[in-house]
């Protein structure tokens, strides 16, 4: 029952044993994650890895704000179509949104909002939800998605206490990371379970490579927090996971 809602399967750090990373989290009873792209060439890698293990990944791909920079017209333009072409085979756009840690010219983060704008457009047309990455800009992002009205959203790696009710009250998902720290805990003692995904970013955040079957100790500390049992927080998330990315 349980999910990892955001990975990097296509990572380098994973070539010649994804397919035993895949094997070991089904062991750990999880039932599904969602593979996301978002680095340029990596989308179609993405889709054709999801495509080989459909029964387990769903693939989530775009352009990333650490792409926006370099990205061309015609590398834009080639993705939307790829978006376009495989609407039915996505679970969302992603990951897409700003990222003013490492850009922080005026120039550079004006590119990212320009790309970030196109992106939702596109999601909306095509009715997908968008999962964002924002780290050093959540308030800019969520000024964004209020002006556009576009609500159909997910924060990955989201750990902002002072941002997370506004999150919530815009209807978004707050999707909760594997890397450990106060603002979590916040954030989840502050909010219900029905806000949360919970993800690993793999192969990011952890010591040494992480990999979904990690997920489950993001489930273990929301029901170490909200003192239930992890099958009880497995389940609602779930239920989270279906009405998401549906």
């Amino acid at each position: 029952m349980y999910v990892d809602s955001h990975c990097h399967l296509t990572h380098k750090q994973f070539a010649g044993d994804v397919e035993s990373v895949i094997q070991r989290a089904k062991s750990a009873k999880l039932t599904r994650a969602y593979c996301t792209g978002g680095m340029l060439g990596h989308d179609q890698a993405v889709l054709k890895l999801c495509a080989k293990h459909n029964d387990f990944l769903r693939p989530v791909i775009g352009i990333s704000p650490h792409d926006a920079n370099r990205v061309t017209n015609e590398q834009k333009e080639m993705i939307f179509g790829l978006i376009e072409r495989n609407r039915s085979k996505l679970a969302g756009i992603g990951e897409v949104g700003l990222d003013f840690h490492y850009f922080k010219t005026e120039e550079e983060q004006k590119k990212q909002e320009a790309l970030f704008r196109e992106e939702i457009e596109l999601a909306r047309t095509l009715d997908l939800p968008i999962v964002i990455h924002s780290r050093k800009a959540e308030e800019k992002v969520l000024d964004i998605l209020e002006e556009v009205e576009y609500y159909n959203f997910a924060m990955h790696c989201f750990m902002v206490k002072n941002s997370a009710k506004r999150v919530i009250d815009l209807g978004g998902l707050i999707s909760l990371p594997t890397i450990k720290s106060k603002e979590k805990k916040y954030i989840i003692k502050q909010f219900e379970a029905d806000k949360f995904l919970c993800e690993t970013d793999s192969p990011y955040l952890w010591q040494g490579r992480n990999e979904p079957l990690n997920v489950l100790s993001v489930y273990n500390e929301i029901a170490f927090e909200k003192g239930k049992k992890i099958e009880e927080i497995g389940e609602t998330v779930l239920e989270n996971v279906k009405a998401f990315f549906r």
